[in-house]
């Protein structure tokens, strides 16, 4: 039997999902939450877990996972995004997950992602893989194609910036003092010629729109 969780805070969605899971697996058992914080106090073990995310929930979700000890707890994660985003499908690789896909695919894609995934392969969808053979040369690629006047781990910081996490979170999330993320800050906002939030919000959204896959 395969136990698949589904973890989306629209019931309406794990609604259409459990459908499509039950026609296409055989022997199958879903357990189903509206976050993950709550599945993981079920202790439940799944195959695969499903995780649904929204942009209103992209820091607490990556927030969620990076602190995450027991990576294991929820087996194997697809993150199922509401649009496909390059920046952020390569920020839950590095946290672990296994596989990246938007609600915008086709149905028989996310069969596919789940298939792979289950058998130890990772997945990214073809529209974000663009030319791209497989998850490691996406991974590798974007990374060049980041915004040229940042390191990579200047970029990794601005984009936790960018989806509200404060200073002393992400100080958390990379183990580093809280005052020398505020340095990396200052520096990336130095760096890119912004003087707030809103202006780094932008900068990031032009340099994701230009170098997209």
């Amino acid at each position: 039997m395969i136990t698949i969780a589904l973890v989306d805070k629209h019931p309406v969605m794990r609604i259409g999902l459990i459908a499509l899971l039950k026609d296409n697996f055989n022997d199958i058992l879903i357990l189903e939450s509206s976050c993950m914080s709550s599945f993981l106090k079920t202790k439940a073990q799944t195959d695969v877990t499903i995780l649904g995310i929204s942009p209103d929930s992209d820091a607490g979700n990556l927030r969620f996972l990076n602190k995450l000890k027991d990576k294991d707890a929820f087996g194997p994660i697809i993150v199922y995004d509401e649009e496909p985003r390059p920046y952020l499908a390569v920020s839950f690789l590095r946290s672990g997950v296994m596989g990246y896909l938007s609600k915008q695919n086709d149905e028989s894609e996310l069969i596919d992602c789940i298939s792979k995934v289950l058998n130890g392969n990772r997945y990214v969808c073809k529209e974000i893989l663009g030319t791209n053979r497989d998850v490691s040369a996406f991974e590798k690629t974007t990374r060049l194609k980041e915004n040229r006047n940042l390191t990579f781990h200047e970029y990794e910081i601005a984009q936790y910036i960018c989806q509200g996490i404060n200073v002393s979170e992400i100080a958390q999330i990379f183990s580093r003092k809280t005052s020398t993320i505020s340095t990396i800050k200052m520096r990336i906002l130095k760096k890119l010629k912004v003087s707030n939030i809103l202006e780094l919000r932008n900068v990031m959204l032009v340099n994701e729109i230009n170098t997209g896959t």
